[in-house]
């Protein structure tokens, strides 16, 4: 059997196991495998299933040359332009206090 037959055989055997309900020792002793080939390919189809991780644009604002307010409450601190609606700030002040 080749490693890709394998490897499908056991992606089938893992949808199995999970559609069973049951825990990974009974459903071995239940389909007569080894715990250990059963972790060891729950193991290597997880880590090949995960995504490789990528890189993210992300885009910079040039800093503005208003002045700006600091405001900390706690351990967080607020910087925003002296001109943001004083109705958003009171709204994004009461939530700050309520999680520090």
């Amino acid at each position: 059997m080749s490693q890709t037959d394998k490897q499908a055989l056991w992606e089938d055997r893992l949808i199995h196991f999970h559609e069973s309900g049951q825990t990974a020792k009974e459903w071995c002793n239940n389909h007569h495998i080894n715990i250990h080939t059963f972790r060891y390919w729950k193991r290597k189809i997880q880590v090949s299933a995960e995504p490789a991780p990528s890189w993210v644009a992300v885009e910079v604002e040039e800093e503005s040359s208003q002045p700006s307010v600091h405001i900390s409450i706690g351990k967080a601190t607020i910087e925003t332009s002296e001109d943001v609606c004083p109705e958003h700030l009171a709204k994004v002040l009461k939530v700050v206090q309520a999680v520090c």
